[in-house]
């Protein structure tokens, strides 16, 4: 004859075996899903690197970038000015999740020239290990020997060296074209978000921020898309960035 409590036993032991193979069961799940969640990071992120690397193969012109089948990860990026140096914006994306990056690209500089000083000034002079790569054209052929310090001077030039004129060369006009197509909102340093006590943040897939600021910058850093501009020259303490 069996006793009552060891019936009762039995349905305590059959329930905590219960609990414990569903506690696996769900820890197993959640597993599986943090191991697909990381794939396809993973994936997104090799697709958004790929996107990239067509985008500057094919010199940043706006194409628009099939769907992956197997994957079913979509991509899309564009390219706007920032200054003298180019933006490309990449997105890869698949239901929810998104990685999104921005780079800076620059078009190789077909310039010769490392240094033009007019013949206005005074002639250059160098200090330590110097190198100048490229075409020099100077108020003097002679580059003069500075003694700062005690340490060795070593100057190292590759290429020509001529008479410089009296003013700078006329600036490239494709640079004049930046400040015609400069898009920006402006706007106060206490609209921007600030992800910390003294860093202002703005994505550069956001409108660009033109802040006017103080002369001297202490204690304060700004990350991503602005500019800065004040009626004098701007000083950046070491403590800013």
């Amino acid at each position: 004859m069996v006793k009552a409590h060891s019936l009762l036993y039995a349905i305590y032991i059959c329930l905590i075996v219960s609990i414990i193979c569903g506690a696996l069961l769900y820890f197993s799940n959640l597993y599986n899903q943090l191991n697909l969640y990381y794939n396809l990071q993973e994936e997104l992120y090799i697709q958004n690197q790929s996107l990239l690397n067509f985008a500057l193969g094919n010199k940043m012109a706006v194409q628009e970038i099939e769907k992956d089948e197997n994957s079913g990860i979509e991509g899309s990026y564009e390219s706007k000015s920032y200054g003298l140096l180019s933006l490309v914006l990449t997105k890869s994306f698949v239901s929810n999740d998104t990685v999104s990056s921005v780079h800076f690209a620059g078009a190789y500089n077909h310039d010769k020239n490392a240094v033009y000083l007019t013949n206005f000034s005074k002639s250059l002079s160098y200090s330590g290990t110097v190198k100048l790569i490229g075409n020099n054209q100077l108020p003097s052929t002679f580059i003069e020997t500075s003694y700062i310090t005690s340490d060795l001077n070593k100057l190292t030039t590759e290429g020509k060296i001529s008479i410089s004129e009296k003013q700078l060369p006329e600036i490239n006009p494709e640079f004049k074209k930046i400040f015609d197509v400069l898009k920006s909102e402006k706007t106060t340093l206490s609209n921007v978000e600030k992800i910390q006590d003294s860093i202002y943040y703005n994505s550069f897939f956001n409108t660009t921020k033109e802040i006017q600021v103080k002369p001297n910058l202490a204690n304060i850093i700004f990350k991503g898309n602005f500019i800065l501009r004040s009626p004098d020259s701007i000083r950046v303490k070491k403590h800013s960035a």
